[in-house]
Formats: structure tokens, sequence, C-alpha cells
């Protein structure tokens, strides 16, 4: 009988110990995908080179590759929601939340004409987004 009581004993330690690790891990990991990306990531990783997001979405929209454009766009999205949240590198705060909230808008239409497969949309967004460079760059570029 203590045989039975000392072997439940452990088996239940040994439960909660690994259910404590397992969500000690899931809060470590909200916390990670918590990081706000900064302006220099989102800006390198959405806008600069072949391998930016933007060329990924032109790409997969001109193909009609719906799943790759919705996944490009919804990362674009994510730094668009994330922009704004970083401190103003240079120039007022007041604009550099306006453009940012901008900004956000415009990535959150290029996701939302990806979502409905409707590349016109997506065109129309991406220019928009284009023409917004100049704006934000010469009040808060470094």
């Amino acid at each position: 009988m203590v045989r039975k009581i000392t072997r439940f004993a452990l088996c239940f330690s040994a439960g909660i110990l690994a259910i404590t690790l397992c969500v000690g891990g899931l809060n470590a990991e909200d916390k990670k995908d918590d990081k706000v990306p900064s302006v220099e990531d989102i800006m390198k990783k959405g806008h600069a080179g072949k391998n930016s997001l933007i060329n990924k979405i032109k790409a997969s929209t001109k193909a009609e590759k719906w799943e790759d454009s919705q996944k490009s766009s919804g990362e674009l999205k994510a730094f668009g929601e994330a922009l704004g949240k970083n401190k103003v590198p240079m120039g007022d705060a007041a604009s550099w939340t306006k453009l940012s909230e901008k900004y956000m808008k415009i990535t959150a239409e290029v996701s939302a004409g990806a979502d409905k497969k409707d590349a016109k949309a997506v065109d129309t967004a991406l220019g928009l987004l284009g023409k917004s460079c100049k704006e934000c760059h010469d009040a808060h570029k470094e």
C-alpha cells in the first residue's frame, strides 16, 4: 500500500513538473514573439533587395500563387503594425505617428488584396506604398 502511494506521488509530481515546464516554455515563446522588429529590420526585410517581401508579393501575385502572396503580405502587414511601435528615429513624433499609421493602413490593404486574390488591389496598394517612401524618409530617416 505504501508503495502504491509512493508511486502515485512520484508520477503525480512528474506530471506536474512536465506541465510546468511546458507552460513555462510557451510563455518564453510568447515573449520571443512579442519583440518589436526595428525600423531597420522592417525596411530591409520588407523593401530592400530581390528577396524583399514586396518583391515576393509582386512576383507571387503576378504568377497567381496566392498562398505565397498571402504569406508574404501577412508578414508585411505585421511589419506595418510594428513600425509605429518603434521610437521615432529622427524628426517630429506627431509626423512619425501619422506616417507609420499610413504605412500600417497600406500594408493592411496589400494583405487584404492578397486574401481576396485581387491582383489589382494588391498592385494599387503596393503603388501607394512605393509613393509613400520619400515623405517618410525625408522626415524620419537618419
